[in-house]
């Protein structure tokens, strides 16, 4: 049986979960789900631009447009 970790908002990010669109929600939720599984999915952001993001990740709902 594989672990599941549990997601915890800070009020700010929940408030603003809330209040997206119903669509944009459900993706959301679905990549929340497989950070439950798997917390070490995304994109390390490292250091840059002079920020030291290490130990951060980002991913997107999404896939990002190419402009």
């Amino acid at each position: 049986m594989s672990k599941t970790y549990k997601i915890l908002f800070h009020p700010e990010a929940l408030k603003e979960f809330c209040q997206l669109d119903g669509s944009v929600k459900v993706l959301v939720k679905k990549q929340l789900e497989k950070l439950q599984k798997s917390p070490l999915l995304g994109e390390e952001l490292g250091n840059k631009n002079g920020y030291d993001l290490t130990g951060y990740r980002k991913m997107y709902v999404n896939k990002k447009k190419s402009e």
